[in-house]
């Protein structure tokens, strides 16, 4: 499960050495407002990321595994930055065609026909009804999948399906899809079957389409909000199967005047801890009870040392005092090719907090500075509980 090409925009010399000064093309609909150095990183790290998938499929093959393995390569969206996407509309964040259209290559060795070419769309639902068939697991869902199987289309059983709408859903930005007509977020109506690069509106061209896309849109939106997940789900803590759970500072709340270092949540850690009134807190579920070690990540300070943190939940508690000093610089600029716009990092230390009888249940996790010493109580990264019995 790779992660790049995305910010931070770091790869290893022999890849960067090739395009660092390359020429970038300059004849597409983002060169105005792209950043050639940031493109040539991300170039860079496509070749990388090649280069280790070559490396996987290569170790797949040496244990003789690939015919009972399914490789499955896909992007989870548009580029990160803007560049040439081959000329399609939006990038990242966007729900049109260039934001959410993504490569997707299956290997399957002895099973699929290589070269073969899926003519319909697919989308991420598909992969676990797909998955499933492929390796004969009978599943009995709650709930009928979203997705469709393509495990026919692959073994060479099925040469089609029939049409469908796509939704695809960013920021409470909608947009729909078959195999001719795109119905962007904005209400605009295209011909992808003649402009896939979605360049002229056909919406009054084509009222009586428009008009079934958005009732589409619609029906769709109240299907999510009748049968779609809790999308503020509490985090699980404490799984008898699992000896660690982390808490980290992106998924607190902040409570007071403590504010994060930076507006991306990648790797962002908590700042500006002054008051005994500031704390975090994670909206948790216990599903069994358990003694567990809690340990929370922290910089501070020399004038720092002495502050106590505390960490609640329930009628449980378990309190300790920093007693060493910890202040490392942010690091990361260093390898960047380009500046990120996400928090750079450090090295957090490790403090325990002693260990505390955590009950089944569900509620809030709290974690607070009880007694302050200095400016600052310090900088906090991450707490994690560890099953002990």
């Amino acid at each position: 499960a790779f992660n790049t090409p995305h910010s931070p925009m770091q790869v290893p010399d022999p890849f960067y050495q090739r395009w660092d000064g390359a020429p970038i093309p300059s004849d597409h609909r983002f060169a105005r407002i792209e950043d050639p150095d940031h493109t040539r990183a991300a170039l860079a790290m496509v070749e990388n990321l090649d280069a280790n998938v070559g490396r996987i499929l290569a170790a797949i093959d040496d244990l003789a595994l690939a015919e009972s393995t399914v490789v499955v390569f896909l992007s989870d969206n548009g580029p990160n930055g803007a560049r040439w996407n081959g000329d399609l509309k939006g990038r990242k964040g966007s729900t049109d065609e260039g934001g959410v259209r993504s490569p997707l290559f299956l290997r399957w060795s002895g099973h699929v026909a290589p070269g073969l070419v899926v003519g319909p769309r697919g989308a991420a639902i598909d992969l676990l009804p797909t998955l499933l068939e492929l390796a004969q697991v009978e599943h009995q869902p709650k709930r009928p999948l979203d997705g469709r199987s393509f495990a026919p289309t692959l073994l060479g059983q099925a040469s089609s399906a029939p049409d469908r709408l796509l939704f695809s859903h960013w920021n409470d930005r909608v947009s729909v899809r078959d195999s001719r007509w795109l119905l962007d977020h904005t209400g605009a109506l295209f011909d992808l079957s003649i402009d896939p690069l979605q360049l002229a509106d056909v919406t009054v061209k084509y009222p009586a389409i428009t008009r079934d896309l958005q009732s589409a849109v619609t029906a769709w939106r109240e299907d999510m909000t009748a049968t779609g997940a809790d999308q503020h789900p509490p985090m699980i803590v404490g799984h008898p199967g699992t000896e660690f759970t982390p808490l980290p500072a992106r998924d607190a709340t902040l409570h007071g005047n403590l504010q994060r270092s930076n507006k991306y949540p990648n790797c962002s850690y908590v700042q500006h801890w002054q008051s005994a009134a500031d704390s975090l807190s994670w909206a948790v579920e216990v599903p069994a009870p358990g003694k567990f070690e809690v340990v929370i990540y922290y910089t501070c300070a020399p004038d720092s040392v002495g502050t106590e943190f505390t960490f609640n939940w329930q009628d449980a508690s378990t309190r300790a005092r920093i007693t060493t000093a910890w202040n490392p610089p942010a690091t990361g600029a260093e390898h960047d090719r380009v500046p990120r716009q996400e928090s750079y990092v450090k090295v957090f230390k490790p403090l325990s907090l002693g260990t505390v009888h955590l009950l089944a249940g569900s509620g809030e996790m709290s974690l607070r500075a009880t007694e302050l010493k200095g400016r600052e109580a310090g900088e906090f990264r991450l707490l994690t509980l560890r099953r002990i019995e």
